[in-house]
Formats: structure tokens, sequence, C-alpha cells
């Protein structure tokens, strides 16, 4: 079985015919598309006539989508990048082609250095994600630069015990260490105090310095989830129980040296075929964006699904 010895394909085709032909063999088995098309600037114009400019480009680029949207499974991610040129047309065309879908995009900054015009350095490019709705979770937290300590109860507006009932029960802590989870209490249950000692154990609530009744950031069926990242603190006002948080949500603006498109990118491909090779591979990306990319689906994170690039170009 040759696709059971191999671990990707590579297609050297026309991509439409590719995409059209091999439809029935990859239906709905795909769970992330990333594609970086032509631009369509002066320096990537694409090789229709292209007397009508963002009309070409925008049949070019229409047909494949719909095509591709086939190969889609029902957790699928769709990216896609771009620059200003063609972004809104792209952002419009996306609202057609993918209309019953939820659509984002991240700028990145991938050319610290700029690229120069008459009034202002272009320093950012665009990459779309697309997936099919806002109501459940398909986009994959990702690491923060600094790990967040903080408490585990609750604070601010809607943060009381009557907000959400099913966030108030004891965190059990013996000998500075947590030990276990209470249930939820009747509510005509009030704990005398924030800590309460019973054979040994403290009982932790979240009742503030106040004496309100609070709640903590987690549900009684969620808590043990985040178990690992909890911890017991000592403070002058008794024990405390707080968090680490190390992942945030996906963010909409990437930052960072590790996206330059010249050291990660040309660099890169440079020092692995040479540079006079290497120039005949027009404007890659950073590795590392690319990785990224790929990490904001929890599928490939795990180490599964299958991914395509149909704009693959020099390849």
């Amino acid at each position: 079985n040759l696709d059971e010895a191999l671990d990707g394909w590579l297609i050297k085709s026309e991509n439409y015919q590719a995409l059209n032909t091999m439809l029935p063999k990859f239906r709905e088995r795909l769970d992330f598309v990333y594609i970086d098309p032509p631009y369509n600037t002066q320096y990537s114009e694409i090789a229709y006539l292209n007397r009508y400019k963002h009309a070409s480009w925008i049949s070019l680029i229409e047909n494949r989508l719909v095509v591709s949207k086939n190969w889609l499974s029902p957790r699928a991610i769709y990216s896609i990048s771009i620059d200003d040129v063609e972004n809104s047309k792209l952002s419009e065309l996306l609202d057609t082609v993918f209309d019953d879908w939820s659509k984002n995009f991240v700028t990145v900054v991938h050319n610290q250095r700029g690229q120069q015009g008459k009034n202002f350095s272009v320093v950012h490019e665009y990459l779309y994600f697309l997936y099919r709705n806002d109501e459940e979770k398909y986009i994959s937290d990702r690491p923060r630069e600094d790990i967040d300590f903080r408490n585990l109860r609750d604070s601010g507006t809607e943060s009381f015990r009557k907000d959400a009932a099913n966030c108030f029960y004891p965190i059990l802590v013996k000998d500075d260490k947590i030990i276990g989870f209470g249930e939820v209490p009747p509510d005509d249950y009030h704990p005398s105090a924030a800590n309460e000692e019973i054979d040994g154990i403290i009982y932790v609530w979240p009742i503030d310095s106040e004496g309100k009744e609070r709640k903590w950031r987690y549900a009684r069926q969620s808590i043990e989830k985040v178990a690992d990242r909890l911890a017991a603190v000592k403070t002058a006002s008794g024990i405390q129980i707080y968090l680490s948080k190390d992942l945030q949500m996906a963010r909409t603006v990437w930052y960072g040296s590790q996206f330059d498109a010249s050291e990660y990118g040309t660099k890169a491909l440079q020092n692995i075929l040479g540079k006079h090779l290497a120039e005949e591979f027009k404007y890659p990306k950073s590795i590392h964006l690319m990785e990224e990319i790929l990490r904001h689906s929890e599928i490939i994170n795990k180490g599964k699904g299958i991914i395509l690039d149909f704009f693959a170009g020099s390849g």
C-alpha cells in the first residue's frame, strides 16, 4: 500500500486540475489548508491576461477556493497569506465562498526593516484564519511570553457566588499541598471563613478579605483539568489558591524576530541550497511563521491530520 508507506504527497500539477482530479481521494479528509497565493503586486503579477488586474486575480483564487472547500474535514482550519494589494478583494471573496464560516485575520510583522514607499514603510502582511463557527473551540491557545500567576478566586463584576453556583466549593489543603476538591454545598450553607480546618485538613473557600462569598475561576466539574497548575500559597490573610497560566488565547498581531522572512526564509534557503540556487525560490516565508500557523490547530498540535498547500509555487 503506497499511501501507508509515505508520510506525505508532493503533486506537480496546475493546481485547479489537481484539486478536481484528487477530490474523490481527499474529500472531507483535510484538517488544515494553508495557501500563499500570488499577491498580484508589481513584482509578482499573476501570469494571466492582466488587463483587468483585480478581476483576473479574483477568478484565479475563487474557483480554487470553491473546489478545495470540498476537501475539508468538519474540524478543518483554512489559512491564507496576503498583503494590502488584494486584501480587501480577498476578504469580500471569502465572505462569499465561506459565507457560513467564521473569519479572522492576523497582522504579521515579517519585515521589520520595512519595504520603502513614498509615504510609509510597510513592515507587515496579513494571515486569514477561517473555521466553521465561533460557538466551538477550533483555534489552539498559544504559550504566553510570561507565565501569569494569579489568584484562582475571581474578582470584579459577576464574580460572586450567586453568579455561578458551581464555582463555589472548597479546595482541600494539607501540609501546604492541594490534596483534593470538595463538592458544591447547598445554597443555605455559608462557610465561617475563607479557611476552615477540619481534622487537620484546611478547606479553602473563595471568600475575599471583606468576607464576601466570591467564586473560583473554574467550575467544580472542570477544576481537576487544571489541578497541575494550582498551588496553595500562604499569605498574611491565610492560605490562598493560585493558578499559573502559561497559555493564552491566540492573538491577532504577531511580532517577533522569528517571523523575519529574510533571516528565517531567504537566508535559511541559502544555507541549504547555496545562494545561487536559492534565488530560484522567491519570497519564502519564515519557517518559524509556518510552524506557528500550523500550531493554531489543535489537531495538528497532536501530531495528527492532513495539511494541504496548493499554491506551493516553486515547490
